[in-house]
Parts: C-alpha cells; structure tokens; sequence
C-alpha cells in the first residue's frame, strides 16, 4: 500500500499533538485568524492569486520540493481537517486523495518527528510552513511561488 489511514489511537495522537502545540483553532472567520500560532520558525503566504490559475503546479512543486529535501526516507502524516488522514513517504505522494492544495479543509502536512510541515487555511487562502530546517530550504534554496509573505515566527 502507498498509504495508510490514520486511525484510532494514532490519529488522535497526531491530532492532539497539533492541537497542542499549534494551538489550532479552526475557524471561517476572520477575526478568529490566525487559526494556528507556531511556536517553530515560520512563513505564512498567501496563495490567493492562485486561487483561478489553470496551472499550480509552481506551488505543488515549492512544497513538493521542500519536503522531499528535508523529510529524505521518512514518512509524513497528511491530515485532512474533519476528514480521512494519512501517513505516506513522500515518494508515494501523488496516489494520495489529497494535495497539498486545499479544497476547503484545512491541510497539513508534517514529518515524523512533528517539527517542519505546511499548514494550508482555506478561509485566509494561506500556507504556513514551518519547521527551522523546512523553512530554511524553502527561503534560501528555493524561490517561493508566492510574493506576499505576510506573517512570520
């Protein structure tokens, strides 16, 4: 199998985890943004003038990229907010049900160790990447898809 659900014990454990940390609160509205506070290095763009491109793929690819150098054989969770979630290698990541773009849930995707990941909010029409190393790649090596950074940790 190319990926597993996450299910059961291991499924609230990432959640808490994230919860916890990210001190994550879901919301449509704006003054409840934003919807996660990273104690990590972080980045936040806005992706909104992507939104009616006909080609994401820059965007697919920064991430892609970014996490391929920083997560090496390691495997990732994809977590779909509400929804099924996932534990891949990211070799495997386009037989995922879900993208690193998102449909109206939220998205993240973090390494096994919980430290560098992306968090896409579909309301502010962001992506925060965070994690010192994830950051760091994705700054210096390779050049954002995105000019409006607009908020930082």
């Amino acid at each position: 199998m190319k990926y597993t659900v996450l299910e059961g014990s291991e499924n609230g454990k990432v959640w808490d985890w994230f919860y916890d940390r990210f001190l994550f609160k879901p919301s449509y509205y704006a003054k409840n943004w934003p919807s996660i506070e990273p104690s990590l290095t972080s980045r936040t763009y806005r992706f909104a003038d992507y939104l009616f491109e006909d080609d994401f793929d820059g965007y697919e690819d920064w991430i892609h990229a970014g996490l391929k150098e920083v997560v090496s054989n390691d495997f990732l969770y994809a977590l779909d907010w509400q929804h099924p979630c996932y534990k891949f290698h990211l070799n495997n990541y386009g037989d995922l049900p879900i993208g690193f773009f998102p449909d109206g849930d939220y998205y993240i995707f973090i390494d096994a160790s919980l430290s560098n990941g992306v968090f896409t909010h579909p309301w502010e029409q962001s992506v925060c990447v965070f994690g010192d190393r994830l950051v760091e790649v994705l700054t210096k090596k390779f050049a954002a898809p995105f000019s409006q950074e607009f908020r930082r940790s």
